[in-house]
């Protein structure tokens, strides 16, 4: 009697652990904004029967949501993921995981520990390794290149060349830095001084119709200087070996 209670006992235990669905790789096939929901097609397919192995419309799980205010993150058709089954129903599929693949490769460049946020056109916001946080607009980071799975083609996303280094750069002593895609920069170092260069472009203040104050022990002036309108002076001018008209010391 005994034996034949464990024997019930084990063959129950197997039908129902066959009958739990467990954790399975997919790949999305379909994407809905507005419900933050997509479709998969569950990994290895049966190419004899598709419908087999396609999902009707799952959850996508968040990092963190609340009523109105959360970090969401679609993923692109194509995009591997894993469908897990809350406590094993086969009814209550949801996309908890995405991994890294061919199709979707982390930035070149990335360190253990860090920490980057990277936009598909390549724009960025990374938390170094060494304490420096970096943000970046399109064309910062190049990806290292791949095929969309769902058209065999070139993935824009994975393959877009950069098209500028604009950035904002906060470094752990203090210093920063603002760099546009052509060059041009501002600098703050640890010290606070500020360098300001246009890299061979204009640089224009406009104060319009308000007053504009230089205050500093001392100015220097590295080439031709043009002023339009007076200048009052509380100190003596002087320029070597320069004529000065129209400006009352």
């Amino acid at each position: 009697m005994y034996e034949m209670m464990r024997g019930i006992i084990r063959q129950e235990v197997e039908r129902v652990a066959f009958t739990r669905k467990h954790p399975r790789n997919a790949t999305v096939t379909s994407v809905d904004p507005d419900t933050y929901s997509a479709k998969v097609r569950f990994e290895p397919h049966d190419p004899d029967d598709p419908d087999n192995s396609t999902s009707g419309w799952l959850p996508i799980q968040c990092v963190a949501t609340g009523q109105g205010h959360g970090i969401f993150s679609l993923p692109n058709v194509g995009d591997p993921v894993e469908v897990a089954f809350v406590g094993g129903d086969h009814m209550s599929g949801r996309i908890q995981q995405r991994h890294v693949s061919e199709q979707t490769q982390p930035p070149a460049g990335m360190q253990p520990g860090e920490h980057w946020i990277v936009h598909g056109n390549g724009a960025v916001m990374a938390f170094k390794k060494d304490g420096t946080v970096m943000m970046g607009g399109a064309g910062t980071v190049p990806n290292r290149g791949g095929k969309d799975p769902a058209t065999g083609k070139d993935s824009t996303a994975q393959t877009q060349q950069p098209q500028g280094k604009q950035a904002l750069t906060l470094s752990p002593d203090g210093s920063l830095s603002i760099t546009h895609k052509d060059g041009a920069t501002i600098k703050m170092d640890a010290s606070g001084n500020v360098t300001v260069s246009s890299n061979g472009k204009s640089l224009t203040v406009d104060a319009g119709d308000g007053d504009l104050t230089y205050k500093a022990k001392t100015h220097s002036f590295d080439g031709d200087l043009q002023v339009s309108g007076g200048v009052n002076a509380t100190r003596p001018i002087t320029a070597p070996n320069v004529p000065l008209t129209g400006i009352a010391a």
